[in-house]
């Protein structure tokens, strides 16, 4: 009977069936200089089950690797037996939290949410290329939107090109995908220009709660002209008048309501030696012009001057219906007399 119990003894220490949830090493640990072995292939789960919550790595070594021998995927997941866990990835007292190395290629952050909280004691997410040169850049992707997977659709980099304690001089970019391509929208450099918008942008507001901007310094940018051989002249526009005889028009709309005031447009005669005609579409709008009478419904011709160069002239709503030549131009150098006259009703 004794060898018999010695015997089923050695069987159920050596069968996996029969030493279920047993350690297979003695005294708790394991022989030393060598790896334990928990499990096989064939092990469908392993459960460590103690009535505290630590996992203590010892003072030799404070990393927990783990390692697939099938090129899939080491995952650390929480989990519950009854629903969805929460997970908390944390550290004691004010200790730093890392995630990734230097060999690392990429680290992926994926949610059925669209959130990054930084919860009540954080608020600010920190992005550094320590250990490498060149930008940093957060690249966003809305794959929710499009089917466009291979481009970010957003960029935000920075740049620094003077290094340096006290003395760092970087710079930031912001571009957005537009026409299939990234364009660059925003680029900034505190020691040299700031430059806002790409050439497709077509407008630029800046808006305020109190509709006023302060500027401090000049504000430089290229003429809008409009190039027209007649037809329709365009608020807040410089047009250069091509056609000798030709008709423009201002529309009637214009000048028409007190949200209109300093609205101008500018013409500018191409062919000094032509003539042209500017007329407003509504006949209650009327021209005023210094040395000149003209009365609502009249015309404004520039004057032919076979001498003179840039005859031009701009006309600014300065009242309902009032177009006052805040700007003209003279026949010939040190001439007093207009080159622009009444040009009788409009035709």
């Amino acid at each position: 009977m004794r060898r018999l119990a010695i015997f089923l003894l050695s069987l159920a220490l050596a069968s996996p069936a029969l030493a279920h949830n047993t350690w297979p090493y003695p005294n708790g640990r394991c022989p030393a200089a060598s790896s334990c072995v928990i499990g096989s292939t064939s092990t469908t789960s392993i459960m460590f089950t103690t009535d505290g919550t630590n996992l203590d790595l010892g003072s030799e070594s404070n990393v927990l690797t783990l390692i697939t021998t099938g090129g899939g995927t080491a995952t650390f997941r929480g989990a519950d037996a009854g629903g969805p866990a929460n997970t908390t990835y944390d550290t004691t007292g004010a200790g730093t939290i890392t995630v990734g190395s230097a060999d690392v290629s990429t680290i992926v952050a994926s949610s059925a949410t669209v959130g990054l909280d930084l919860g009540v004691n954080a608020r600010t997410a920190s992005f550094d290329n320590a250990g490498s040169s060149g930008s940093i850049t957060i690249d966003l992707r809305d794959y929710a939107d499009t089917t466009d997977d291979d481009m970010a659709h957003g960029i935000i980099s920075t740049n620094c090109t003077t290094t340096g304690t006290g003395v760092e001089e970087c710079d930031m970019n912001i571009s957005i995908t537009t026409g299939g391509a990234n364009v660059e929208v925003l680029a900034m450099d505190p020691a040299g220009a700031i430059e806002i918008g790409d050439p497709t942008t077509t407008t630029f507001n800046l808006i305020t709660d109190s509709g006023t901007v302060v500027v401090d310094g000049a504000i430089f940018a290229p003429l809008p002209i409009v190039v027209l051989a007649s037809g329709a002249l365009l608020d807040n526009r410089v047009h250069l008048a091509t056609a000798s005889g030709a008709d423009y028009d201002i529309a009637a709309t214009a000048c028409d309501a007190a949200s209109d005031l300093g609205t101008w447009i500018t013409v500018i005669v191409e062919d000094a030696s032509s003539t042209i005609s500017i007329t407003v579409d509504d006949t209650d709008n009327q021209f005023i012009v210094p040395l000149l009478s003209l009365a609502p419904d009249e015309e404004l011709d520039s004057v032919a001057d076979a001498n003179g160069e840039g005859t031009h002239i701009t006309l600014t709503c300065m009242a309902v219906d009032k177009w006052y030549a805040t700007s003209m131009s003279y026949l010939g150098v040190g001439s007093m007399a207009l080159a622009w006259a009444n040009g009788g009703a409009a035709d």
